[in-house]
């Protein structure tokens, strides 16, 4: 689907200011929202070799070709909430994947990031260096949940293996039906609505 894109794409990509059009690092990791399934802030190597994070509040635009940020006070050197969470490629890729009954699907080969609001990942599962030549897959949306082991070895998917799609296209069209259904329905979140004018 042409609004996702593989997140080994977007690291790398520069961190640009929308304040001073400074470049401010590059993206090394993004950060997983694990309840959510959505983006929850960026990794970034800045250029004196420290790293720094950045919340998805900070970002204005995830572009091709960059990641506009508000501008250095983005750049966090600490965030306990954002440290904790699992990081995409760090944290998620090679990672085997289990449904409720104790079967195992494959490994996460691959992770999809939605590039527009809400950013949400997609995770492409592998039983084997065959699926990848034959191009079979198995793709479920971040936001269906599940649990990551201690040790990041191991990840029990929720919700049925029916569920899951055999194309990144279809594992979209489904989560996109879901958000929608989602924004019709009350909920107990509180929404924070921040602009990006001086």
């Amino acid at each position: 689907m042409k609004n996702f894109a593989d997140t080994g794409s977007i690291i790398d990509r520069p961190l640009i200011s929308v304040e001073t059009a400074n470049r401010l690092g590059v993206v090394s990791d993004l950060i997983v929202d694990p309840h959510s399934g959505q983006l929850a802030g960026l990794i970034v190597h800045r250029p004196d070799q420290s790293d720094a994070l950045v919340s998805i509040i900070d970002v204005h635009g995830m572009g091709p070709h960059a990641i506009m940020v508000d501008g250095e006070r983005s750049l966090l050197s600490s965030g306990a909430q954002l440290n904790s969470m699992p990081k995409a490629r760090k944290d998620l890729v090679g990672v085997k994947v289990l449904t409720h009954q104790g079967k195992l699907l494959g490994k996460i080969s691959r992770v999809f990031l939605c590039l527009t609001p809400p950013h949400v990942f997609v995770y492409e599962v592998r039983s084997s260096i065959l699926d990848k030549l034959r191009g079979h897959a198995l793709y479920f949306p971040a936001s269906l949940g599940g649990a990551l082991s201690a040790d990041g070895t191991a990840f029990v998917r929720n919700g049925d293996t029916e569920e899951m799609a055999h194309t990144l296209d279809f594992a979209a069209r489904q989560m996109a039906g879901a958000y929608d259904r989602r924004l019709c329905q009350p909920s107990g979140l509180r929404i924070e609505v921040r602009t990006h004018t001086q």
